[in-house]
């Protein structure tokens, strides 16, 4: 059996500093009190420190619960603070708790997220790489070994540049196991054989003495695995035997539980009289391993000594010791010892042959479809946790895009303000521009209009004058000139002087009707401009208009440039009409009352919203217009009828600007 690289335990301070023993319930009542304390302190980076120290002391004694809750705190309290780097170490420390409590699929996921967050701060390349480490590891253990080596070589990768050597043995260690695994040999042999240097320069270092002693033992100890795995016996038992001579081996029991039985399986396959050296080593190896209660120890034991055992022909012994260590390996779920411990009962349980060998398949294969499980699980973990890497790593860049632009974009802000301002200023003589041309074209009409109504005015003043001197002037003088002989004439022709008279009469009053009718054609000039722009409206939704002038309004008393205002007032609410009321019938009344011209305009359209009558731009040009005239808005919207009115006093109508 190979020793793996094992992390080693974080040391934790809050004990040692303080000069207590170390015994485990004071320890823990004085652990309990400062995390206490410690939680009602101001949230800084000393404080969460302290903390940290007080998960590491809790999993150091194995209280795994409360250092989960303290490494959980600690997460909660950095990611307040935005503090990166105790955020990754919390999970750190989260991952070696599941890691000790053998729940690996955690273990992996926590040294994964640390990774990730160590690689995001890029502050601490170090703790970057043993997390990237930790989890070739915790693959190797799952029996991943393909991802391990790949972790592996990253980490090698990292930890050469940093030229951190305890880091780099123990990764070292970890791809030397995964090539042995894999059956891949001599590359197994090329990192077994960069141990001792490794060894050498972390003695150099002053490493602590302990610490390289036991990492001298493992390395031989997986030395004398690794011959005894390749049937290279003969190899095996130097590296087994020189560990084993070792003073301080006793000291590590697990590792000396280890070796014994390596040296005894070297000794079982070699020829010669061994049995008594290889039953006083199994036997002690096996004594070590209850004395510890190491499971994984005991089962390797009794694998052992039942394969010696076979070989001495005992088989009953053989097959009682295969099949405790069966019954432990079930109840430990060792699946690869339980695999072992089938496949031997297998063959050599003659009554239960079969049995044993339907049994073993169906553990093959269900742990051929965990092992698949247990692979797209820890590639889940490992995906899950990259895609939360990239967004977390997608907002700090955007942080820094967001200060780079912020400046960019203020700078920007301010070009595009005055760009904005200039643009506002030429729209608005732009728009001023349009509106003085839009008057002068009214107005040109108004006047077009006047000139027409002076041409006709002109026409019907000489064609009066002309009936007036052929008819009735000539008819007069004639009808003088008899009454001047008046004695003179007798009855008959009397009366026919007094009908000429009456005819004479008449032809003025047909002149003088004549002469009204004309003015009240003047009167009505400004009325067609207003009809025919009413007249001319078209949309899309069809909408029917109508006009309706009143008769008794005398347009002649507005000047030119109060007809423009009330032109394109009307204009303005008819377009309000076509753009927005979907409206099938308009109508317009222009409408004399006694103190005021009144414009109306009604629509059966959807109406239109309160909140934004005051917003309208065309809504706003019709109150400035209208505030030239002292005219008065209003505007309302009920049972699909909107009801738009104008009121100009008659004060201002009769009056000039």
């Amino acid at each position: 059996m190979f020793v793996s690289c094992k992390k080693e335990p974080i040391k934790s301070k809050v004990l040692s500093t303080q000069g207590l023993a170390v015994e485990d319930k004071v320890a823990l009542k004085y652990a309990d009190s400062l995390y206490l304390e410690l939680l009602n302190k101001p949230n800084d980076s000393l404080n969460r420190e302290k903390l940290l120290e007080i998960a590491s002391e809790y999993e150091n004694r194995r209280v795994y619960s409360k250092s989960k809750e303290t490494s959980h705190e600690v997460f909660k309290r950095a990611s307040i603070k935005k503090d990166t780097l105790h955020k990754a170490k919390a999970l750190w420390y989260l991952g070696d708790v599941y890691d000790s409590e053998e729940k690996l699929d955690s273990a992996f996921m926590y040294y994964t997220k640390a990774e990730k967050w160590y690689a995001l701060s890029k502050k601490d390349s170090l703790n970057w790489a043993r997390m990237i480490s930790y989890k070739a590891g915790v693959l190797y253990e799952t029996g991943i070994q393909t991802e391990s080596e790949v972790e592996a070589i990253r980490a090698l990768e990292m930890l050469q540049r940093l030229k951190a050597t305890r880091l780099i043995y123990e990764t070292t260690v970890a791809m030397a196991l995964n090539l042995g695994d894999m059956e891949e040999y001599n590359e197994a042999l090329k990192y077994f054989n960069k141990v001792p240097h490794l060894l050498h320069q972390l003695e150099e270092e002053g490493y602590k003495p302990d610490k390289v002693k036991r990492s001298w033992l493992s390395y031989y100890n997986n030395l004398a695995n690794f011959h005894n795995k390749t049937k290279e016996y003969a190899k095996a038992k130097p590296y087994a035997e020189k560990a084993l001579k070792s003073k301080n081996v006793q000291d590590f029991p697990e590792v000396h539980a280890l070796l014994l039985n390596n040296l005894a399986i070297a000794y079982m396959y070699t020829s010669g009289n061994n049995n008594r050296i290889i039953d006083s080593l199994l036997n002690t190896a096996l004594e070590i391993r209850n004395k510890i209660d190491h499971k994984q120890g005991i089962i390797a034991s009794k694998i052992t000594i039942a394969e010696y055992l076979l070989m001495k022909k005992d088989t009953v012994n053989a097959l009682m010791n295969m099949q405790e260590a069966y019954c432990i390996s079930i109840n430990h779920k060792k699946n690869s010892d339980i695999l072992i411990c089938l496949d031997f009962l297998a063959k050599n349980h003659i009554k239960n042959k079969e049995h044993y060998a339907q049994k073993y398949h169906q553990v093959k294969d269900s742990l051929y479809q965990l092992e698949k499980a247990t692979r797209n699980k820890f590639a889940r973990i490992a995906y899950e946790t990259d895609e939360v890497a990239a967004q977390n790593t997608l907002l700090l860049k955007r942080s820094w895009y967001y200060a780079i632009g912020g400046v960019i974009f203020f700078l920007i802000g301010v070009g595009l303000f005055f760009i904005y301002r200039l643009q506002l200023k030429n729209k608005k003589l732009a728009y001023h521009r349009k509106e003085l041309s839009n008057i002068q074209k009214i107005q040109e009409l108004l006047l077009e209009q006047q000139l027409v109504a002076e041409h006709v005015r002109n026409d019907e003043r000489d064609r009066i004058a002309k009936d007036l001197h052929d008819a009735v002037v000539n008819r007069i003088f004639t009808t003088r000139l008899n009454l001047e002989k008046a004695n003179m004439l007798d009855k008959n022709q009397q009366e026919k002087l007094i009908s000429e008279l009456k005819k004479s009469e008449q032809q003025i009053r047909e002149i003088s009707h004549d002469i009204h009718s004309s003015l009240f054609h003047q009167k009505q000039s400004f009325s067609h401009v207003l009809e025919d722009l009413v007249n001319t409206q078209k949309n899309n939704f069809e909408t029917k208009f109508s006009c309706s002038i009143d008769l008794q309004i005398d347009w002649n008393v507005l000047s030119i440039q109060q007809k423009t205002q009330v032109y394109l007032i009307l204009q303005e609410l008819l377009q309000n009409v076509n753009k927005h009321a979907q409206a099938s019938v308009c109508h317009v009344f222009f409408i004399q009352s006694v103190n005021n011209l009144v414009i109306r305009v009604h629509d059966d359209g959807v109406g239109f919203n309160q909140q934004k009558i005051t917003t309208g731009i065309g809504l706003k040009s019709i109150q400035v217009r209208a505030k030239k005239l002292n005219a008065i808005v209003t505007t309302k919207s009920q049972n699909n009828l909107t009801i738009t009115e104008i009121n100009i006093p008659i004060v201002i109508v009769n009056n000039s600007f």
